[in-house]
């Protein structure tokens, strides 16, 4: 059902995916959402959202144990040093791990993790991406 203006939607539920879903790849599954939606009507007073807020709560610690490989991307432009980050994890997996470009792009929206990790280096922000060895098959 949509209605204009409520600014809630849930689904796409998702049981394994990088941090950044670089690809718009991740491991699709059912979910069982609780949910309390709370009105909150213009001129009321507190809080008032021009987009949908992002709440959630684990059960349990999220993300793979270590060691991980990381690439980085720095530059001026965020985007683009994200893209650099990605992009040298695929070319890593396609090189390191015997993985088609497609696969490694899809493995790196799936368990990678895109972080930014330095805004302070202005104007040149650092990116990296984190794969977890884990993974991996020894």
């Amino acid at each position: 059902m949509f209605v204009r203006g409520a600014l809630f939607s849930c689904g796409d539920g998702h049981a394994a995916q990088g941090d950044g879903e670089v690809c718009g790849s991740a491991i699709e599954t059912h979910m069982l959402v609780k949910a309390r939606l709370t009105v909150i009507k213009p001129g009321a007073g507190g809080l008032q959202p021009s987009a949908p807020l992002l709440q959630y709560l684990t059960p349990k610690e999220v993300g793979l144990p270590g060691p991980h490989y990381a690439t980085t991307g720095i530059g001026p432009d965020l985007f683009a040093a994200a893209r650099e980050a990605v992009g040298l994890m695929v070319r890593w997996l396609v090189e390191n791990r015997a993985l088609d470009p497609y696969d490694a792009y899809i493995v790196c929206s799936c368990a990678g993790d895109l972080k930014i990790t330095t805004v302070v280096a202005r104007p040149n922000w650092i990116v990296a991406f984190h794969m977890p060895l884990s993974i991996f098959p020894e």
